[in-house]
């Protein structure tokens, strides 16, 4: 790793999904609580990790860098004993151009060992259900033994997504060495055709009220609770698309401190009250670690009422309009 690779950046298309939509033949709290355990095959070992793998490549940049062969995940092997971590992340270098990075992660090992080793769920062989809450785990975390062999570990799932137990344990973790490979892309890398555009709707004070109240009783789906897809204190730099018109297009991308003081003034931000103006001017992103886990989407009025989707709509800063608008 280390050396300069050129490539032809192919978009990562981020897509606006502002619900989670379950259709099954049973949607309800006995269908939840039904769901089927279930063990993945066991992990393949192999001697070296890779982060420059078309997984990663498409996870962190949607560009392929090599046609390597794709490592396939599976369930962590009793007798592999992890006494760190590899994780790929993308990063910067001090000129500002895009690296891929591999962190390797030390500290309570056993601990993600036995996260990852719980069983997986999924919904009963009688049910058919379409899920589209976005949920994204880092796009490749290796194990390492003390002999320096590898294996690509399955994040536990659940039905329409995944667990949240690895997530804490790697957060407990601490960096001890990082390589990084330097890459000719440019830091914005988001597709941004007309198809990301989201388009904010009026509202009167009948549909906030009724809004308010279901977001009040639990009974619409609230991007916050979902801690695995929806990044706020770790957030990494947000790539946004700029919408003019349903037209014109643009994409700029924010610094991890800039994302991360966004984020967190969307997340507090209370319900917006009626709007009868239709913007002319939006930005979309889509929420993610350094890692390429998260999924939630975003989006912002950069005219008009100037309200943030995100859990119905929000009323935003001044500040955070024009930190998308700059």
């Amino acid at each position: 790793m280390g050396e300069q690779l050129t490539v032809s950046a192919r978009a990562l298309l981020l897509v606006p999904l502002v619900a989670s939509l379950c259709l099954a033949t049973a949607c309800s709290a006995p269908f939840w609580r039904d769901s089927v355990y279930f063990t993945p095959p066991e992990a393949r070992v192999f001697e070296t990790a890779d982060c420059l793998g078309i997984e990663v490549a498409w996870g962190l940049f949607g560009v392929d860098l090599y046609s390597r062969p794709k490592h396939e995940t599976g369930y962590l092997p009793s007798d592999f004993d992890p006494v760190a971590v590899f994780r790929c992340e993308v990063g910067e270098d001090a000129s500002g151009a895009l690296t891929v990075d591999m962190v390797r992660l030390e500290g309570d090992v056993a601990a993600v060992k036995d996260a990852y080793r719980v069983d997986s769920k999924r919904f009963p062989d009688n049910v058919v259900a379409s899920c589209v809450t976005s949920e994204l785990v880092p796009v490749k975390l290796w194990m390492v033994n003390s002999a320096g062999q590898v294996m690509f570990p399955a994040w536990p799932s659940s039905p329409c997504g995944f667990q949240v137990g690895p997530l804490d344990s790697l957060r407990s973790l601490h960096e001890v060495e990082r390589v990084r490979t330097s890459l000719s892309l440019s830091p914005t890398m988001a597709n941004c055709d007309r198809s990301s555009a989201l388009q904010f709707d009026r509202t009167d004070a009948r549909e906030v009220d009724k809004a308010r109240e279901q977001f009040e009783r639990g009974e619409v789906y609230d991007p916050l609770d979902n801690e695995l897809a929806t990044p706020v204190a770790d957030v990494a730099g947000l790539s946004v698309c700029r919408h003019e018109s349903q037209t014109a297009v643009d994409v700029i991308r924010l610094t991890e401190a800039e994302s991360r003081d966004v984020v967190a003034a969307i997340a507090d931000a209370p319900i917006a009250p009626p709007c009868d103006q239709i913007a002319t001017a939006t930005a979309s992103s889509t929420l993610l670690r350094v890692d390429g886990s998260g999924g939630t989407p975003v989006s912002v009025e950069l005219d008009g009422c100037r309200r943030a989707a995100h859990s119905g709509y929000r009323s935003t800063p001044e500040w955070v309009t024009e930190a998308f608008a700059r």
